[in-house]
């Protein structure tokens, strides 16, 4: 059975947020949709950056 790109996407992103949620990291939804939008090619890296920015700076 072949596998979807997006499920090998959604598989990679679970992979990566367990490794940093043994670290402590946690992640929102909003923080997950942003990455995945720019893995599936949504999003240029210039607004990529722009948008995490805007998101830590309401963190911080």
């Amino acid at each position: 059975m072949k596998s979807n790109p997006t499920d090998h996407l959604h598989k990679a992103m679970r992979s990566a947020k367990a490794s940093h949620e043994v670290e402590g990291f946690t992640f929102t939804q909003q923080e997950d949709d942003l990455v995945l939008a720019s893995l599936q090619g949504k999003l240029a890296r210039a607004d990529f950056l722009r948008l995490a920015k805007e998101m830590a700076g309401q963190i911080l």
